[in-house]
């Protein structure tokens, strides 16, 4: 059977299984969902991981380059969960661990523009999601040059301040590796400024 709408799907960013989180009027409820991050800067959910193949959608959040991400409390006994909140709607998301639950906003956060992270460096809650974001967005080289050119360098060194260097010591390692690799793309351009 071919997919319900033939036009082209947007790349994927990442895919995984979240437990979507709703308020009722008799309590939480959850059901496990198959997730798909695309650079359409939208989250699709599909009850089954087989119904993304017909492109069976059962909820789309929109307009993710834009939106409030947030860690949340527990809800419901599930722990490490988060929410997107966006246009007066907000939906609730459970990941499998505190890891996966950071990844998931890492990706998130990746699909505004460096300035926009930078700028959650002091957000009480998201700076640690932020630095790291804009660590891997530097594994693109348009968005080294434009990170550069931003203060990102200066950014990440500021950041390193806030850090614990044991319980942030993952973060601070690739802060670092960053780092090298910003400076050696600025002063790569610097050269080009200086015999161009």
């Amino acid at each position: 059977m071919p997919p319900k709408d033939s036009a082209p799907r947007p790349k994927t960013l990442k895919i995984g299984f979240l437990w979507l989180i709703k308020k009722q009027l008799t309590g939480w409820k959850m059901n496990n969902r198959f997730c798909i991050l695309t650079n359409a800067n939208e989250l699709e959910w599909y009850k089954e991981q087989k119904h993304q193949v017909d492109h069976n959608v059962a909820g789309t959040f929109k307009k993710l380059e834009t939106c409030e991400l947030e860690e949340t409390e527990d809800l419901n006994g599930q722990e490490w969960c988060f929410s997107i909140k966006s246009g007066g709607k907000t939906n609730y998301f459970g990941a499998t661990s505190d890891q996966d639950r950071m990844n998931w906003m890492v990706e998130i956060l990746k699909l505004r523009q460096p300035a926009e992270i930078i700028s959650l460096f002091d957000h009480p809650k998201l700076s640690k999601h932020a630095a790291s974001a804009l660590c891997n967005l530097c594994n693109s080289k348009d968005h080294v040059v434009n990170i550069v050119k931003i203060g990102g360098t200066q950014a990440l060194v500021g950041f390193l301040d806030k850090l614990h260097p044991v319980v942030d010591s993952k973060l601070i390692d690739s802060i670092y590796l960053v780092l090298i690799k910003l400076c050696e793309r600025g002063l790569s351009n610097l050269a080009l400024l200086a015999t161009g």
